[in-house]
């Protein structure tokens, strides 16, 4: 079987966008494997090594296929060995590694159901590069799509020609949702992302249907006001008929989400708008009136209640439902104030999160099998690390590394923007106090010299976390400074001359 390896597709900045992947099932699916051997049965007839997206999965995979070539028993030590003569032990991460694997086992039963949508995201990646790879035909007036449709199918029954019928007929079906799409997306029927008018959301992360985004920062970093700003622009830079919202605030009362809405267009913060030690004029309430009401035609649902996972999911079915032609958008702020967690009392907590993601994952599985187009949003908090002295010499700079609890809020992310507001961290504005001032641009293109110290006062940084082992991409690429004024809602980009 002539299979390619997928670990040529397109790199993400190339795209704007992670390629299609899911590390959270690939894992779910070895950990079946090495506590079931039976199940191996029913993954070996779907999945080849070449499938899975995470080069340590892959390999690990891969020494089971060997050992059951061989008639070998594949428990945890026998795999261990196996890597060690293929060479590949510390690319998996050593025994411990496995073990963890192995130890994250739940259940077997949707082990068949977990590798088709594993082989789904591998075909993808494959048609990603099939058309990354003659993109400029696509470009031309004079190209025929049916001679694109040829060239897809012929390449991919050549990749795929071992697989029995029933295997073919499902790649069939997943080439012919994915050529639907491209067409519907060429013919401008369908839109193959969400603009949201901020820089790192649209050329960055390049928000589509089918992404898990989470948002995660320390305590009292701007995340709410941050998520605001989000909603704000994906309303504003799209028609209201295409985007929907349903948005669990657990923290906030939507009359203070609504009057931060309003804070960017009128300048008046909060508590003038409530009048506190502030007299507001005729014209200042005429226009946080036309403000709100201009809110008033997007399909934004409020939630101000603590909820559990299994009656968000509920819920949120019910939403889509209602709209099967909007991009419908599940917005939680924040993750860890879901029932499950927030009142969790003597259960093990990991297990608990664990659940927590993997019920995440299944809202956008059961949506999006459902035919709706949903994109979900979560907000998360970073552990005390982040903050401790250990981080100052990286200027309390957040990774992964950092996100609060379980892993497996990390591995269901499409993407992960880390956020960082300097001002919380006295020792590293002191230190910057005394360094030279920094060269900025100004709007109209003119410059000038601002004091460092000044700039980290007002400075919120947000980073996307493109690897799942903390790195960063290229920070000219993906990493957005803002100048940031949290009362008035303001957030403007700085750009500063090299």
């Amino acid at each position: 079987m002539a299979f390619k390896n997928n670990k040529t597709s397109p790199k993400e900045s190339e795209l704007g966008k992670l390629p299609p992947q899911a590390p959270e099932l690939e894992k779910s699916i070895l950990s079946c494997i090495l506590n079931e051997s039976d199940t191996f049965d029913i993954v070996i007839r779907i999945l080849r090594p070449e499938c899975f997206y995470v080069k340590q999965y892959e390999l690990i995979y891969k020494a089971i296929c060997e050992l059951s070539q061989e008639e070998k028993p594949f428990d945890v030590l026998s795999v261990v060995n196996q890597c060690k003569r293929n060479e590949s032990i510390e690319e998996i991460g050593g025994q411990y590694a496995l073990t963890m694997i192995y130890s994250s086992f739940t259940s077997s039963t949707s082990v068949e159901y977990h590798s088709y949508i594993v082989l789904d995201m591998f075909i993808k990646r494959e048609m990603i590069q099939l058309f990354t790879e003659n993109v400029s035909l696509l470009y031309k007036d004079s190209t025929d799509i049916l001679d694109v449709y040829t060239a897809v199918y012929d390449r991919l029954e050549d990749m795929f020609s071992g697989f029995d019928e029933k295997m073919v007929h499902h790649i069939d079906s997943t080439i012919d949702r994915a050529l639907n799409e491209i067409e519907s997306y060429a013919s401008g029927k369908q839109s193959s992302y969400v603009k949201c008018g901020d820089r790192l959301f649209d050329n960055v992360v390049y928000t589509s249907p089918g992404q898990i985004i989470s948002i995660a920062a320390s305590r009292s970093a701007g995340k709410t006001r941050y998520l605001i700003k989000l909603i704000r622009g994906f309303c504003m830079n799209n028609n209201p008929e295409d985007v929907a919202f349903c948005w669990w605030s657990m923290e906030d009362p939507d009359t203070k989400i609504i009057r931060a809405f309003a804070s960017t267009a009128t300048g008046l913060d909060d508590s003038q708008m409530q009048s506190k030690g502030y007299k507001l004029s005729t014209q200042q309430k005429e226009a946080i009136t036309k403000e709100m009401r201009a809110f008033s035609k997007y399909d934004i649902d409020i939630i101000n209640e603590q909820d559990s996972m299994s009656s968000i999911s509920r819920r949120f079915s019910r939403f889509v439902k209602k709209r099967p032609d909007k991009i419908c958008f599940l917005v939680i702020d924040n993750i860890m104030l879901v029932e499950d967690l927030y009142n969790n009392t003597g259960q093990n907590q990991t297990s608990i999160e664990d659940k927590v993601a993997g019920t995440i994952r299944k809202i956008m599985n059961k949506t999006s099998n459902g035919g709706h187009r949903v994109v979900i949003i979560f907000l998360h908090h970073m552990t005390k690390e982040m903050e401790s002295k250990l981080n100052a010499e990286e200027a309390y700079r957040p990774k992964l590394s950092h996100m609060k609890g379980s892993s497996r809020f990390a591995d269901i992310c499409s993407a992960i923007v880390l956020l960082n507001k300097p001002s919380m961290h006295k020792d590293l504005i002191k230190k910057h106090s005394v360094l030279p001032d920094i060269q900025c641009v100004n709007s109209d293109g003119s410059k000038i010299y601002v004091k460092r110290e000044l700039l980290l006062q007002n400075l919120m940084l947000a980073e996307v976390a493109k690897n799942r082992d903390g790195e960063m991409a290229d920070d000219n690429v993906a990493v957005a400074r803002y100048i940031v004024d949290f009362k008035t809602m303001k957030f403007n980009e700085l750009i500063t001359s090299k």
